[in-house]
């Protein structure tokens, strides 16, 4: 990288979770920390949507946000007060889960199909004045971990990925 190095890393204990951070930026070269044992990672909601999404947690959270957005950000790993929903489109039969970090001026979302095996169907940021949108077009059932030749790349095709 033309700008230099930059990485977390984030450990579960049996009393916390153990965080270090290193960077080139000055004033976080290198850093230390604990996240509580019960801390919800936004990372984790991906997860947490596909083995049962009516385990989520709702109303007033504290909440660890994406690594990529904390980045990108330079803010540090701990948890901040959230707002949590999860609400239920019975016409299209889908659900929506949405975390607001009212101090961060930031909306998560992820709309996903509210019958197992509860396929995420698209997901959305709001940072500021800053959306950023993602929508499941195509999917397929493949051995993917058998499909590495370049006669493969006809799948690329047929999803879209050109």
């Amino acid at each position: 990288e033309w700008c230099g190095q930059t990485f977390m890393q984030i450990n579960q204990r049996t009393e916390a979770f153990e965080g270090m951070h290193h960077s080139y930026f000055q004033g976080e070269s290198d850093q230390n920390y604990t996240i509580p044992k019960n801390a919800i990672f936004e990372d984790d909601l991906w997860t947490m949507v596909r083995k049962n999404p009516k385990q989520l947690p709702t109303g007033k959270v504290e909440v660890v946000p994406a690594m990529q957005f904390l980045r990108m950000r330079h803010k540090a790993c701990q948890p901040v007060s959230a707002t949590a929903s999860l609400s239920e489109n019975t016409e299209s039969g889908e659900m929506t889960y949405t975390v607001e970090y009212a101090g961060l001026g930031r909306t998560f979302k992820i709309n996903f199909k509210s019958d197992f095996p509860y396929s995420i169907q698209s997901w959305e940021e709001q940072d500021g004045g800053l959306t950023t949108k993602a929508t499941l077009k195509k999917q397929m059932m493949l051995d993917y971990w058998s499909r590495n030749s370049v006669s493969d790349s006809k799948y690329r095709e047929e999803l879209g990925l050109e």
